[in-house]
């Protein structure tokens, strides 16, 4: 009897398909997707899925990229505009992806796309320092964090303004989830969060202030500063588990310093990191140590400021991006990653800071730079040449992250720095 009933339950569900089926095909109403365009964007940016028999509304109907369900921003029967769903891009390489459109239970044709790194980073556009994704060519900026606060004319400028903070967003290694600063819950702390702004996770809850924080090549390890020890500007290195546990001091300098985490290396045993042997010292140098603290090395070793902005290894551990005074100016200039060969690769009376990324593939590095007017970002290759704006408005923006790994340390007090940079380097401290 169970048998016949089983059986019976699923001729059923066959006829409802097929039913389906004939009375879509009997329509001439089988979706079709044709294309996607573009045909390769990051996580949570917008595309657009152009075809037939779509449907006027969305109702059940659903668009998946490998199986993943997309979030819709617009749908009519022709075009669908969605969100590139969490995919995963290992150590920064593109994902292929199968995308269909499914309506009434009927499946389209699949297209294929493929899912590449973004370029994470922040801007006070909305009025607020908030967390961006785009496109490497600039392309498909999208808000990932949405923390709205009273509206300053100074964001982020002070802790005594109500203004709430989301700043210096930094990818996990596989490029699913994104570590960045926030205020939004009364002091800067560390945060976590699904690439597409989900799943949002506290991990430092510390009177102090938390931040600059930087993967692990493995993404176990979560390196960070934090001035819990001593008060006032004494910041050290931590390194906890990535999910807030187990947070220990490393750099374990009772002095008062100020210690910044800046990169790991990709081979994942050694922190690339800045420091100040006083807070009004500025003779700010690039130092590596070992994971566990020990053998500090002053890889600069130069009289100018050389950590404003974001020291990041390349993604083959051989060249460390870094920013420096040395000449002038602040410039972006890069060096072999024992301190060696030490160029120059803007040369722009601008103030210019790596703040932080190289492309996965080691062959561009996005900068912002004021030499348009505010702070901007910018591209170009890797030995300084083809420098193209990639973001056009008359906000900051700031801090960008492409490649895994890096985070800033904030600028020695001897730049004369935009409103936005020291905003933000007050908040953070």
């Amino acid at each position: 009897m169970r048998v016949t009933i089983q059986r019976w339950s699923i001729g059923v569900s066959v006829a409802v398909w097929l039913l389906a089926v004939s009375f879509v095909g009997a329509l001439g109403q089988i979706p079709s997707v044709t294309e996607i365009n573009p045909s390769s964007s990051a996580v949570h940016t917008p595309v657009t899925i152009t075809g037939s028999n779509f449907g006027s509304t969305q109702g059940s109907s659903t668009v998946t990229f490998n199986g993943l369900i997309a979030l819709v921003d617009s749908w009519s029967d022709r075009s669908i505009t969605a969100r590139v769903p969490l995919i995963a891009t290992p150590n920064g390489n593109s994902t292929s992806a199968s995308v269909k459109v499914t309506v009434v239970g009927v499946d389209s044709n699949t297209q294929s796309f493929t899912v590449i790194r973004g370029i994470v980073f922040d801007s006070n556009r909305s009025g607020n320092f908030e967390i961006y994704v785009m496109n490497p060519d600039g392309s498909g900026q999208t808000r990932i964090t949405n923390n709205p606060d009273i509206f300053d004319p100074d964001p982020c400028f002070s802790l005594t303004t109500a203004v709430t903070c989301d700043i210096i967003p930094v990818w996990s290694p596989d490029g699913t989830k994104i570590a960045f600063n926030s205020t939004r819950d009364g002091n800067f702390e560390v945060y976590v969060m699904n690439a597409d702004g989900s799943g949002l996770t506290r991990l430092t809850n510390n009177p102090a202030n938390d931040g600059c924080a930087t993967w692990s090549p493995d993404s176990t390890k979560i390196a960070f500063c934090t001035n819990r020890d001593v008060s006032g500007n004494n910041f050290q290195v931590y390194v906890m588990n990535v999910d807030g546990s187990g947070p220990t001091n490393i750099s374990n300098n009772p002095s008062p310093s100020e210690y910044y985490p800046a990169s790991w290396s990709p081979d994942g045993t050694k922190i690339l990191f800045c420091i100040r042997r006083t807070p009004t010292d500025n003779d700010a140098e690039i130092y590596v140590m070992n994971t566990d603290g020990s053998n500090q090395v002053d890889l600069t070793n130069n009289p100018a400021g050389d950590c404003y902005g974001r020291p990041t290894y390349s993604p083959d551990g051989a060249k460390i991006l870094f920013s420096s005074d040395r000449d002038g100016n602040f410039d972006v200039y890069v060096m072999n990653s024992d301190g060696s060969g030490q160029t120059n690769l803007t040369n722009n009376p601008a103030i210019e800071s790596n703040s932080g990324a190289w492309s996965p593939d080691g062959t561009k590095i996005v900068f912002r730079s004021n030499r348009d007017g505010n702070e901007q970002l910018y591209m170009m290759n890797a030995d300084g040449s083809g420098q193209t704006r990639i973001t056009n408005n008359a906000f900051a923006d700031r801090y960008p992250s492409w490649a895994s790994g890096g985070s800033p340390s904030p600028p020695p007090p001897s730049i004369t720095a935009t409103k936005e940079d020291t905003g933000c380097v007050k908040c953070l401290l």
